[in-house]
């Protein structure tokens, strides 16, 4: 939440802060702050025009940074709601499935013949969830993180689990998976 704002705060400011370096630029080269305003000993009105020529040039080029890169918009309160509820349902699954491994573990270590039907729920639950190949090859990774948890677990448990299970998983169970296909 803090640092969604944090980052809209940087990219705002970084807007605005580019052009502000492109005008220092310019009053630097023009020697502004060596010699003065250029023409102000022929002309009483140097710094007004000059003043006016770099106010314009600073909100061209603001313009065209907020055309190019955009403006974003201060996080409101009700989406920071809505953020902090989605990342307390992320701790809730991520503490169902550690829950999980320990119906499936007793299968996996060959403490038993069958999966409980815990252990069946929910790896249909994370097969469930897994809609898109980003969050396939997710589950696929976590699962491979979990297996190391189990050193005595059965490599051929692991592999029947989602047969068993009738689940038809995309990847294979395994220590040694490749969850980047």
């Amino acid at each position: 939440m803090f640092q969604d704002q944090s980052l809209r705060v940087q990219h705002n400011l970084g807007v605005f802060g580019g052009c502000g370096l492109v005008l220092s630029i310019i009053t630097g080269l023009c020697g502004i702050n060596v010699d003065g305003i250029p023409g102000s000993d022929r002309s009483p009105y140097a710094f007004a025009l000059f003043s006016c020529a770099l106010f314009l040039l600073g909100a061209v080029l603001i313009a065209i940074g907020l055309i190019y890169l955009g403006l974003k918009k201060p996080l409101i309160e009700e989406k920071a709601e809505v953020r902090k509820l989605e990342l307390q349902e992320l701790v809730r699954m991520f503490q169902q499935e550690a829950e999980s491994h320990a119906q499936c573990a007793s299968f996996a270590l060959g403490m038993v013949s069958q999966p409980s039907s815990q252990c069946c729920n929910e790896l249909g639950r994370l097969h469930g969830m897994a809609r898109t190949t980003d969050d396939r090859r997710q589950a696929c990774n976590c699962l491979k993180q979990i297996a190391p948890q189990y050193p005595g677990a059965m490599d051929a448990n692991l592999l029947a689990l989602p047969q068993l299970c009738r689940v038809a998983l995309a990847y294979p169970i395994r220590r040694d998976a490749d969850c980047s296909k």
